[in-house]
């Protein structure tokens, strides 16, 4: 016992209901932040997007984009990072994996908020030379994507 060292561990339920598969944000955040976790937090990269788990959430937010080019996963999460004016220091990007701070994320869910028409004028807007061939190539645009969308 002399040579232990004591961890606490401390249980954070996800909704009021003990319900399986449902998440309450608000009741968690309240429990993390009388722990003095949500602090904690706030300094890591707590979120782990999956590309294609961000490109399904914002579907109709980025496609069609610019020249009717479809994105990568990777790249579709560059645009929506660019269109938050999210900084760098905010979010790593991973080989499958976008990497956020807390307040990283809820810029991202300001994107999922808009119309998805306003949100598609953002994305074109902040990607001008997205349509030129060379960029396409660099940026890693699937030519069956590129051929798809102009179909």
């Amino acid at each position: 016992l002399r040579r232990s060292t004591v961890h606490h561990v401390h249980c954070v339920a996800p909704n009021a209901d003990a319900a399986p598969r449902r998440f309450d944000e608000e009741l968690v955040g309240d429990q993390l932040r009388s722990l003095g976790t949500a602090a904690a937090l706030q300094l890591a990269f707590a979120v782990r997007l999956p590309y294609p788990t961000l490109c399904a959430s914002l579907r109709g937010h980025l496609a069609p984009t610019a020249a009717g080019i479809a994105l990568l996963p990777r790249r579709a999460a560059e645009a929506a990072l660019a269109v938050c004016k999210v900084p760098p220091a905010d979010y790593r990007m991973g080989a499958t994996k976008l990497f956020l701070k807390p307040r990283a994320a809820r810029r991202l869910q300001q994107l999922q908020a808009l119309d998805a028409p306003v949100a598609r004028a953002l994305v074109a807007a902040s990607l001008p030379s997205f349509s030129a061939a060379a960029d396409r190539a660099a940026c890693g645009i699937r030519a069956s994507h590129a051929a798809a969308a102009a179909a």
